[in-house]
C-alpha cells in the first residue's frame, strides 16, 4: 500500500519546534541551523496546505490544525523510538556501562581493564566518567562507583576498598611552629579541607614517622 508521508526531516522540524516553541530552539536540539528548520516547517506546511504556526514576536503558537496534527506526529515518533529500542537491545546486552568519577576512572579504574577484558572476554566495557548522582532505574549505566557511606536507598551496594583521611603540612611549619601530635594540635594553624567530604577525625590515626 503506498503512502504519502511527508520528508522525515520535515515532521522533525515540526515536532521540535512545537515542542521547544521556536525555531532557533528546535536548530539547536536537532544540530541543524535555523534556517533549515524553518524551510522544513514552511515545505511540510505547502505540502499540506495548512498552516501549522502562527509566527509572532515571542515564538511559536500552534494554530488549531497543528495542535490536531501534533499528537499524531509525536506519538509515531515515540513508536518509531520504541522499536528501534527494543530491536538495539540484545545487542547491548554484552554491554557494561560502568560511571565513575574522572578522577577514579584515570587513577585506579583504567589500569584494571586489560584485566578484566581477560577474564570476561565476551562483556564490552563501556566507562562513563561522570561524577554527579543518577537514576540507576532511568540510566543506561549498570554499575556506579561512588565516593560515600553506601547509605543510598534502593540499590545493591557493594564496598570497593576504604580510604585513609589524614592532614598534611608542609615542612615549613614543622620548623617552628606549634608542635603536631593530635588532632587538636590543628587548631594553631589555618585549615583547607574539602566541606564535601566526611569527617577526617572520625578515621584519624597517627602516620608512621
Amino acid at each position: 500500500m503506498s503512502r504519502d508521508l511527508p520528508p522525515l526531516n520535515a515532521l522533525k522540524a515540526f515536532e521540535a519546534s512545537a515542542r521547544r516553541g521556536s525555531f532557533t530552539a528546535a536548530a539547536d536540539e536537532l544540530n541543524v541551523t535555523q534556517g533549515a528548520i524553518s524551510r522544513h516547517v514552511k515545505n511540510l506546511e505547502e505540502r499540506l496546505g495548512v498552516s501549522l504556526f502562527e509566527r509572532l514576536p515571542t515564538g511559536l503558537a500552534l494554530t488549531e490544525t497543528g495542535q490536531r496534527y501534533l499528537p499524531a506526529v509525536r506519538d509515531s515518533f515515540d513508536r518509531l523510538a520504541s522499536a528501534t529500542a527494543e530491536i538495539k537491545r540484545p545487542q547491548m546486552s554484552h554491554v557494561l556501562t560502568v560511571s565513575a568519577s574522572p578522577n577514579f576512572s584515570s587513577k585506579w579504574l583504567v589500569h584494571r581493564l586489560g584485566d578484566f577484558s581477560k577474564a570476561h572476554p565476551d562483556i564490552s566495557l563501556r566507562v562513563a566518567a561522570q561524577s554527579e548522582h543518577i537514576d540507576l532505574s532511568v540510566s543506561d549505566v549498570d554499575v556506579a562507583i561512588r565516593h560515600g557511606e553506601g547509605d543510598w536507598p534502593d540499590v545493591h551496594v557493594t564496598k570497593l576498598v576504604s580510604e585513609l583521611v589524614y592532614p598534611v603540612v608542609s615542612p615549613v611549619l614543622l620548623e617552628g611552629g606549634a608542635p603536631l601530635k593530635t588532632p587538636d594540635d590543628l587548631r594553631h594553624y589555618t585549615l583547607l579541607r574539602d566541606l564535601s567530604s566526611n569527617d577526617w577525625r572520625s578515621g584519624w590515626r597517627r602516620p608512621a614517622p
